[in-house]
């Protein structure tokens, strides 16, 4: 992928301030289906900027791949974090599904 060589030339540039890490998450998880690599880059993401413009969303994506990739004990631990920031969020339901 193309995008994939964009994003990482990006990230050797200015590794921590711009959104290549989502960015890179997003191909993993929409495009490839690599959902482990997927939830590596977005608590890349949340690693380098926790409140960033995409955290939320980086977030609920990183709990979403940990869930596809059968890690269920990881995608929980992410939904209790999620739930505990962003109650009304976007990923909140797929969040509370996953704590009970």
């Amino acid at each position: 992928y193309r995008a994939v060589q964009a994003y990482e030339a990006a990230r050797r540039k200015h590794p921590t301030v711009d959104r290549s890490a989502f960015a890179i998450g997003l191909v993993e998880f929409d495009h490839r289906h690599r959902y482990r690599s997927a939830a590596d880059w977005f608590a890349a993401y949340l690693s380098e900027q926790p409140e960033g413009p995409l955290a939320e969303e980086a977030q609920g994506r990183l709990m979403e791949a940990w869930q596809r990739a059968g890690e269920t004990s990881k995608a929980r631990a992410v939904g209790e974090a999620y739930l505990a920031r962003h109650p009304r969020g976007q990923y909140a339901d797929l969040a509370r599904r996953l704590t009970r």
